[in-house]
């Protein structure tokens, strides 16, 4: 098996989808450029992907897939949900040790952000993740805090600060911790848009809804919060009659400089045959899932599906002969 990962895709998907994410104005020309990036990135892996399949053999299998799609950042995860729990469970915003870890960051803007990204490169993995974690959430204090929007990078994900499972947990199992996700759940979808009055959110889980309470289980979020196929650079605000309004902090913009981001629909491109089977040409399938490319490509080789394996076969592309 031979696997090759163009992966400008991704990082294009997201910097270069629209103009939302330019710091500042940009010229006619400027403009342009950035709008034709994207283009030019998919030729480029389009001509990448013909010269591999000229060098080799009609008849080798191949698979030419994207595990998942891309469109307009819709995301209101860290510039919105924080807020809105804060307003729903206290009010207003809620104190945190935020002035200490803000003079923290001017001291750390004073180094020049190539220089620290350069240090940080160095640094061990283990050590690398426990910054990250102390600049995103360094400033919540958990001995007052019931539930917390995690660092997410599309979905919502909402954490209880429970008792016996959090190290500074406050909430008890039961009913506290039941009411407390039913008026998140309630007070998240209370919100609406100020310019169209219609909701911000797709739909709300429970996990344990979701899933089997099996290993990992507990390092999962409470609440998933799925929000609407609309580009967050649009919203101006977005207000609930019972716990105030949030504004999307720069409208027509996104700040973390994502103009887009992922969308569940991938895609999956394949011809070849092998001793055994030929590809099927002209079928076109519906509701598979990434899990099952593993065991599709297995079974190509000619290896059993491991027993953990959820996902199946995709026997529908696949011709016996």
């Amino acid at each position: 098996m031979f696997l090759c990962c163009l992966t400008s895709t991704h990082r294009g998907g997201h910097k270069f989808w629209d103009v939302t994410n330019i710091k500042g104005d940009y010229s006619n020309e400027q403009e342009l450029q950035f709008k034709n990036s994207l283009r030019e990135i998919y030729q480029s892996c389009d001509d990448a992907i013909g010269n591999i399949l000229a060098a080799i053999n009609d008849d080798v299998t191949v698979l030419i897939f994207s595990l998942h799609g891309m469109g307009a950042n819709m995301t209101l995860s860290d510039k919105i949900l924080p807020q809105m729990i804060s307003n729903i469970l206290y009010g207003k915003k809620k104190d945190t040790d935020e002035v200490k870890v803000n003079l923290i960051k001017k001291i750390r803007n004073f180094i020049p952000l190539e220089l620290r990204s350069n240090v940080r490169k160095l640094l061990p993995y283990w050590l690398q993740d426990k910054m990250t974690a102390y600049w995103r959430m360094g400033k919540i204090n958990y001995s007052t805090t019931k539930a917390l929007s995690l660092v997410a990078d599309h979905q919502g994900y909402i954490r209880i600060n429970l008792k016996g499972r959090e190290k500074e947990g406050i909430v008890n199992e039961g009913d506290e911790y039941e009411k407390l996700c039913q008026t998140i759940i309630e007070g998240i979808n209370s919100f609406k848009d100020e310019d169209t009055s219609e909701s911000v959110i797709e739909s709300i889980e429970r996990t344990n809804t979701l899933f089997n309470r099996g290993k990992g289980f507990q390092n999962l979020p409470d609440i998933l919060v799925k929000w609407k196929f609309k580009p967050s650079a649009s919203l101006r605000k977005v207000k609930s009659p019972i716990y105030g309004e949030i504004e999307w902090p720069l409208p027509g913009k996104n700040p973390d400089g994502r103009s887009g981001n992922h969308r569940p629909e991938g895609f999956l491109l394949t011809s070849g045959e092998t001793n055994s089977f030929r590809i099927k040409s002209g079928v076109h399938l519906n509701d598979r899932h990434i899990i099952d490319l593993a065991p599709t490509i297995l079974h190509i080789l000619g290896v059993k599906k491991p027993v953990e394996f959820e996902g199946k076969v995709i026997r529908e592309i696949l011709e016996e002969k």
